[in-house]
């Protein structure tokens, strides 16, 4: 008999590096933690009790591990697809869970998502739901353009196409990463994209934090490389931003969750662009930390638990920047040079998204990211001023020790004042 220490056991799927606070945060309630991920050495894997190296996504191998291990629960806080099987997993076993596996698929596959929306009246770009077989003439909304797989993460098969003789290419290639080869053409919005970080309580949205996010969208690919955070917003852009996630958690019936949206700030409207009732990846979890004295991570464990959350965060009165360091293809074996940037005040925190041996690859933008940086400033001067202290000291390098750091993609003053403007263009 497998020995789980006398202690119930939780299963986390999915091994990126919040959830190594997440597997802390299990064992300090007294869970035995299980982490599911295939890769042989994922950032959280660390954390856990035990490393089962099984797909997160398969949910005949998920439910097996549960039931062989008798768990008690199983749960995924920072991915998106991996909500759908802990639900399932959840739900054939009779353990507590969030929301039902049908609201589950409908909030992971963006065209019911998208329907659901426009539905209740949520703000959102126009859109059409097409497949390889579909007749794009028919698609009718200016150029550029937005072409996405309903139902994949990491931006994979995301493309910005500028003429109609890239539809078809870009349609494609959006069928190719979709797991029911469907995807969507929407129109593309312009403006500031926010990220907006809330907890549903009793029906009603709580603004914890919000994120100014960076991205780099081209015909090839979507990359968020940073953000800021908190956004800068107007108080009745954050109002109606609050507003906005209590309208979605009525017309997708949820409560007691985490819930973030990404949104584009025009003027003064708010678009949503996409939606999930769980936290953020990356490094939102430690904003709300500092920033919010807000544990969103037990929070997403309250949730699961069916257990009350306290919701006081405190007004955000610093700024964070969290810049990721990408890489080109290759092997990854370590970054270097941040030791003594962390020592000099300079990087407050690094955290890594790659382990010794893990590839970096290109073809989706998550997969290029090797590390994040948090560093702090007062404003946005003092924060650029690190980051341009620290990128040039940085250096990611492969197993032979070749040099594989993408220094393109670096945030200057002009990006963000740009980026900040495009809120107020007409």
């Amino acid at each position: 008999m497998m020995n789980n220490e006398g202690k119930p056991v939780a299963l986390v799927l999915g091994g990126i590096f919040p959830h190594a606070e997440l597997l802390r945060k299990l064992k300090k309630r007294g869970y035995y933690t299980i982490l599911v991920d295939y890769f042989e050495n994922p950032p959280a894997a660390s954390a856990a009790d035990e490393h089962s190296r099984e797909s997160a996504m398969d949910y005949e191998a998920v439910l097996k591990i549960a039931k062989e291990r008798n768990a008690k629960l199983v749960m995924s806080s920072c991915l998106d697809q991996q909500i759908v099987i802990a639900m399932q997993v959840s739900e054939a076993l009779g353990i507590p869970h969030p929301f039902s596996v049908d609201t589950a698929l409908k909030v992971t596959n963006k065209r019911y998502m998208k329907k659901i929306m426009t539905s209740y009246g949520i703000p959102t770009a126009r859109y059409y739901e097409i497949d390889e077989n579909a007749d794009l003439s028919q698609v009718d909304i200016d150029y550029p353009i937005i072409v996405k797989p309903v139902d994949s993460c990491g931006a994979a098969g995301v493309s910005k196409i500028e003429d109609p003789s890239e539809l078809a290419d870009a349609v494609k290639k959006a069928c190719h990463w979709s797991r029911t080869n469907d995807a969507i053409v929407e129109e593309f919005k312009k403006g500031m994209e926010v990220s907006v970080y809330t907890f549903i309580k009793n029906k009603k949205a709580h603004v914890v934090t919000t994120s100014q996010r960076i991205s780099v969208i081209d015909k090839d690919m979507a990359k968020c490389f940073c953000a800021v955070s908190p956004a800068p917003i107007s108080e009745a852009i954050r109002t109606k931003m609050e507003d906005i996630a209590t309208s979605l958690a009525e017309a997708f019936d949820l409560d007691n969750t985490p819930l973030f949206y990404q949104s584009i700030v025009k003027g003064d409207d708010v678009f949503v662009i996409e939606f999930s009732p769980r936290m953020g990846g990356g490094l939102c979890y430690r904003t709300m930390q500092l920033n919010a004295e807000f544990e969103m991570l037990d929070a997403s464990i309250n949730s699961y638990l069916g257990e009350e959350t306290v919701v006081n965060p405190k007004r955000e009165d610093k700024y964070f920047l969290i810049h990721q360091v990408h890489g080109k293809d290759g092997i990854f074996d370590h970054l270097e040079g941040y030791e003594e940037l962390i020592k000099e005040g300079i990087i407050k925190e690094i955290f890594p998204m790659k382990t010794k041996g893990m590839e970096i690859s290109n073809e989706k933008s998550s997969s290029s990211r090797t590390a994040m940086l948090l560093i702090e400033g007062k404003d946005s001067d003092e924060f650029l001023r690190k980051l341009d202290e620290a990128m040039p000291r940085l250096e990611i390098r492969d197993i032979d020790g070749k040099p594989l750091m993408d220094r393109s993609l670096h945030l200057t003053k002009k990006i963000l004042e740009d980026n900040i403007n495009a809120a107020s263009e007409i």
